[in-house]
C-alpha cells in the first residue's frame, strides 16, 4: 500500500543522510518506525489486559474445588 507524507525539506535531507549511512532507504526507515510503533502499542495493551486480569482476580477471590486426580492420574499413558 502507498502512503504520500508531506515532510519539511531540512528533515527530508537529513532523514535521507541517515539512510544512506545506515544502508537503507527513508520508506523503509518509515516502514520499520510504524511497525514498532504499531508493535509498542500491541504489546502495551497486552500488558495492560494481563495487568487488568490479575487485579481482576486479586480482588474477586474464587475457588474451583477440591481436586479429585493425583499428578500421576492425570500424566497417566493409556
Amino acid at each position: 500500500m502507498n502512503l504520500t507524507l508531506a515532510v519539511d525539506g531540512d528533515i527530508l535531507r537529513e532523514a535521507r543522510k541517515i539512510a544512506i549511512d545506515e544502508d537503507t532507504s527513508v520508506s523503509a526507515m518509515i516502514r520499520e518506525f510504524l511497525a514498532d510503533l504499531v508493535e509498542s502499542r500491541r504489546a502495551r495493551r497486552r500488558a495492560q489486559v494481563v495487568h487488568d486480569l490479575f487485579a481482576y482476580a486479586d480482588t474477586h477471590p474464587f475457588k474451583l474445588g477440591k481436586n479429585t486426580w493425583t499428578r500421576d492420574e492425570l500424566h497417566e499413558r493409556r
